[in-house]
């Protein structure tokens, strides 16, 4: 297990350490029946932070001290300036989720440091609860009660690492100006959209993660690898790397069935196991990107559909207050408070994200099935569409916009088009291997 790892920050609090020279973490208990985030401002967006260990050799030669009258223990996130640990507490906590994974109760390991600053650790293994904070990007976290906050001699430096939302370098993506490399984006530049027509850039965001600095890398940190062709229609047109989080569009048959809906997004990781889709543990650094618009939508990563940033107001207010004259600003001072994000398709929860893969894959089905003959159809001429049409009202087969319908009544006419004519490929995050 890396000392370096990543923490989530939860906000600025009180000393739960108020007195030095023990082991008791003496005002724990004024963190209890705090809620930490919200809908308008998730944990899982810009409270993300690497931290690395400066110095924690001073008293115990594995840990982060409690006792600063022993050694005052220093660590720096994202190679910032040092911060002096502090205290850490174990607490019984309940945390919600942006995408509507039922919530968890985990044992939250929370460290503070000496200016107040209070994070979430990772554990120290891969248990229950580590799994619990990587499920899904964390809404909010709220301290239910104490589990242990006396007794407590230090944080263990050597803990899991974490995987915490975002996307890689080096992907294109479809834009007014044709396919495009993530990192040469820049704000305002216009992205195509599935349903909104071309929309500009208001933020983006880009971090590294460099594997060859661990001992033992851990796997939840290593992207998910989308074969070229897997999804169906020859989609994505090239590979197409994304961390675990990043949801993909699934469309077809099978989702409509299940969920009412023909086009709903999966996380990537939901997906591995499936032909083609796999984690990517050849990678030795991997750069994510992400990329907000107006609102959440559905872009083209080499092609294939895929979610852009979604995320709440504040927390993004937060991020843009480091960075005043950035032009997106005039972004929120035209919606201020007023914007709610909303999920531009169904995300449907954990359970059945699992038994909808395994449904495609046990009918040996496309996951991009129902898209991919929507696309056909559109890239017809006139004439085409119209003898299509023509054929479907002789036959009596009501048109519908339903993969149900839809792909029935595509697949009933011969010499249908070719899919969707865009751009050479597109990706959110693309990695960078060396």
């Amino acid at each position: 297990m890396p000392t370096t790892f990543e923490v989530l920050f939860l906000g600025n609090f009180a000393d739960i350490d108020p007195t030095e020279g023990n082991d008791d973490m003496e005002n724990a208990g004024s963190l209890v029946g705090v809620t930490m985030g919200s809908a308008a401002n998730p944990l899982a967006f810009g409270n993300q932070h690497t931290l690395s260990p400066i110095n924690f050799a001073g008293g115990s030669s594995t840990s982060y001290d409690t006792d600063n009258n022993l050694s005052n223990d220093t660590f720096s996130l994202d190679g910032g300036p040092a911060q002096t640990f502090d205290s850490a507490v174990v607490y019984n906590a309940t945390i919600t989720y942006t995408d509507g994974t039922p919530p968890a109760t985990i044992s939250a390991v929370i460290m503070q440091d000496t200016d107040g600053n209070v994070y979430l650790a990772p554990e120290t293994t891969n248990n229950a609860d580590q799994a619990a904070i990587t499920a899904a990007p964390i809404q909010s976290l709220t301290i239910n009660s104490i589990i242990v906050a006396t007794n407590i001699e230090g944080l263990t430096a050597n803990r899991a690492a974490t995987d915490f939302v975002c996307f890689t370098a080096g992907t294109r993506i479809s834009t007014a100006n044709g396919q495009r490399a993530v990192e040469d984006l820049s704000i305002g530049e216009l992205i195509e959209t599935e349903t909104h027509g071309f929309q500009p850039i208001r933020w983006i965001g880009s971090r590294q993660v460099d594997f060859r600095d661990a001992e033992a890398p851990d796997e939840k940190l290593f992207p998910v690898r989308i074969a070229a062709g897997s999804l169906g229609g020859g989609l994505p047109s090239h590979d197409l790397v994304v961390s675990r989080q990043h949801r993909i569009m699934v469309s077809s048959k099978i989702t409509e069935r299940m969920f009412g809906a023909s086009d709903v997004l999966v996380p990537a990781i939901k997906l591995v196991g499936f032909p083609g889709i796999e984690i990517d543990r050849e990678v030795s650094e991997v750069l994510y990107h992400h990329i907000l618009l107006n609102n959440h939508e559905v872009i083209f990563a080499e092609e294939a559909p895929v979610e852009s940033l979604f995320t709440g107001i504040e927390a993004l207010k937060a991020i843009f207050s480091v960075s005043p004259n950035d032009t997106s600003s005039l972004f929120f001072e035209k919606i201020g408070g007023t914007w709610a994000p909303e999920p531009v398709l169904p995300i449907p929860e954990g359970p059945l994200q699992k038994q909808l893969i395994d449904r495609h894959k046990k009918n040996g089905k496309p996951l991009l099935e129902a898209y991919v003959m929507r696309q056909r159809f559109n890239a017809l001429d006139q004439v085409r569409r119209d003898e299509v049409l023509a054929y479907l009202e002789q036959a009596q087969i009501p048109v519908s916009n339903s993969s149900k319908s839809f792909s029935r009544q595509i697949k009933s006419h011969n010499g249908v088009g070719s899919s969707r004519n865009a751009a050479p490929g597109n990706q959110m995050c693309s990695s960078v291997e060396q």
